[in-house]
């Protein structure tokens, strides 16, 4: 395959940094990550160059890929949670802090994997129908922000079937009502949190980037306090727009892995699907008005170069389904999955149920009640005489 010819490009006048800004797109290799470790334009130039340019992949299917990153997706998923935690302890202004530095270590992983796709050329390959192997990796990068925000609605429903078993109608529905509400707010608030602290980081590492092309160092303190006032309505409302769908949905997927679980663990296959077509319906919904609602910021900070949504263009709300149906599909597939294992498993674990014999019911001794009677002595009644 070929290389890319980076002597020639220099005779042709491109800097070293255009060089590395190129071929670090074409392969997918995080430019900025390489100058905060220290690395050069002209190393990032030399090593990249000496990389062959792969042709473009064609669409065909590899079952076997998308079965791996499906594997990949399980062993990440502790670092993947870790990332999602650093979130709700991210601060801005300490970026050597421990939310800063869990986050970077899901980061770190999730480009260690995309590197692995690219260098096994599978990334654009299909695995499932309208699933490719690429999505798989872009799904995984999701399951940590996906449990921790689910873990409120848990415990919320948790409490919910305990106040269920409250004798008193009062306690039994007040319980009920406060747990569901509890684990939806509790679901909000960690969304909100989480989405806002990793666009906050998006913003930051690409206003870096920008500071280190144009004035070679990167951002101040101050001049970090001065973005992030700049930027706070943006950052403030792309995390509302993930908290207020991510409540519903969160809600009702833990319904419809409660059918999943349930339907599995007592052999009602019909139950267990209609649980996980549930989960994708609202999974899908929620999903693309959260789209809706954050491309437009995202264009706004200058993360994208597409055309904003707009609520009343039909073909935006397609554009925003397509966007994330794959990933969510995905999701929802290893959600519903594990639900339906764990169902299964504790359907095969727990004892079956036995129906309590009844007492072996005889038949009265006639003879015997016969002969008793007969036994009785009883006394003969005093006639008195006749006159």
């Amino acid at each position: 395959m070929p290389k890319f010819d980076i002597a020639a490009a220099l005779a042709d006048g491109y800097s070293y940094s255009e060089i590395a800004s190129y071929l670090s797109e074409l392969h997918g290799f995080d430019l900025n990550a390489a100058k905060y470790d220290g690395i050069g334009d002209e190393e990032v130039a030399g090593f990249l160059s000496a990389r062959e340019v792969r042709p473009p992949v064609e669409s065909d299917s590899d079952f076997g890929a998308g079965v791996k990153q499906l594997g990949r997706l399980a062993y990440d998923f502790p670092t993947q949670v870790q990332g999602a935690a650093g979130a709700l302890m991210y601060d801005p202004l300490e970026p050597e802090g421990t939310g800063a530095r869990w986050m970077d270590v899901a980061d770190k992983r999730n480009r260690e994997r995309a590197a692995q796709l690219e260098l096994e050329g599978t990334a654009e390959k299909k695995f499932l129908p309208g699933i490719s192997v690429g999505n798989v990796q872009d799904a995984s990068s999701s399951t940590g922000f996906s449990a921790v925000a689910m873990g409120p609605s848990i415990a919320g429903e948790i409490g919910a079937t305990l106040a269920a078993k409250a004798p008193n109608p009062a306690v039994k529905l007040g319980g009920q009502a406060l747990s569901y509400l509890g684990g939806a707010a509790g679901s909000a608030v960690s969304g909100d949190k989480m989405d806002e602290a990793m666009f906050t980081k998006q913003l930051l590492e690409r206003a870096n980037q920008q500071m280190l092309r144009t004035d070679g160092r990167p951002m101040t303190d101050e001049e970090t306090r001065k973005y992030l006032d700049e930027t706070a309505e943006i950052r403030s409302q792309h995390g509302l727009w993930e908290a207020g769908p991510e409540a519903v949905g969160n809600a009702l997927e833990v319904i419809g892995l409660r059918k999943i679980f349930s339907g599995l663990a007592k052999g009602n296959l019909l139950g267990a699907v209609a649980g996980m077509v549930m989960n994708q319906a609202t999974e899908h919904t929620t999903e693309t008005i959260t789209g809706m609602g954050q491309q437009p910021l995202e264009v706004a900070g200058g993360l994208s170069n597409e055309k904003p949504y707009e609520m009343g263009n039909p073909q935006d709300w397609g554009a925003a389904f397509k966007e994330q149906a794959p990933v969510t599909a995905v999701l929802g597939g290893v959600t519903g999955g594990a639900a339906g294992a764990a169902g299964k498993l504790y359907g095969m674990t727990r004892p079956p149920l036995q129906a309590t014999p009844e007492p072996e019911r005889q038949m009265p001794d006639f003879e015997a009640a016969r002969q008793q009677v007969e036994s009785l002595q009883v006394p003969t009644p005093i006639i008195p005489p006749l006159k």
